[in-house]
C-alpha cells in the first residue's frame, strides 16, 4: 500500500462544492469519496470537514490477522487508548465495535487510559481489509467561533 493516511470526511450536501475547493488546496488532488486514502499528513482539526485521520500501520485481511500483527508488536506504548473508526455506514462489523478494541486491548500488558492517553490506536474495517493505526480526530475547535458575546 503506497498511501500511509486514511481519511474520512463528512458534510452536508450544500457545501460539498466548498469541501470540493478545500479538497484540491490540501491534498492536490480531485475529491472522489467521503473516505480516501493519502500521503499528505493533515490534521483534521484544520478543517470543519475532515473528521478523522488514522495513520495506517498495518493493513491486514482478517481481523485474527490484525491481533497477531498487534501482539508481535512491541513499539505500542503504554498510556494509550483504542477506537473503532466506522467509517462508512455499511460497516457489518461498527455494531460489535466495542468486542474488536477490547480484543486488541486485552493484548496489552498495561491498562488503557480512557481520560487523557498519549496515543489513540484506531481499528478500521474497510474494503474488505482491517486497518490498524494511529488515530487523530478534530477536536472541533472551530466550533467556538459560533460562541459571540451576543447572538444579535
Amino acid at each position: 500500500m503506497n498511501k500511509k493516511y486514511l481519511y474520512k470526511v463528512n458534510f452536508q450536501d450544500f457545501d460539498e462544492t466548498l469541501y470540493e475547493l478545500e479538497h484540491r488546496v490540501l491534498f492536490k488532488e480531485d475529491f472522489k469519496e467521503k473516505v480516501f486514502f493519502s500521503n499528505t499528513a493533515l490534521d483534521p482539526s484544520m478543517s470543519p470537514f475532515i473528521k478523522t485521520r488514522l495513520e495506517v500501520i498495518t493493513k491486514v485481511k482478517t481481523f485474527d490477522d490484525l491481533l497477531n500483527y498487534v501482539e508481535a508488536d512491541d513499539s505500542v506504548v503504554s498510556d494509550y487508548k483504542i477506537k473503532y473508526v466506522k467509517l462508512v455506514d455499511s460497516d457489518p462489523y461498527a455494531a460489535d465495535r466495542k468486542k474488536y478494541c477490547k480484543a486488541v486491548g486485552l493484548l496489552f500488558k498495561e491498562y488503557a487510559n480512557f481520560e487523557t492517553p498519549e496515543i489513540i490506536y484506531g481499528i478500521s474495517y474497510y474494503e474488505d481489509h482491517w486497518y490498524w493505526g494511529i488515530l487523530v480526530e478534530n477536536n472541533k475547535k472551530w466550533l467556538d467561533h459560533n460562541k459571540r458575546p451576543h447572538t444579535y
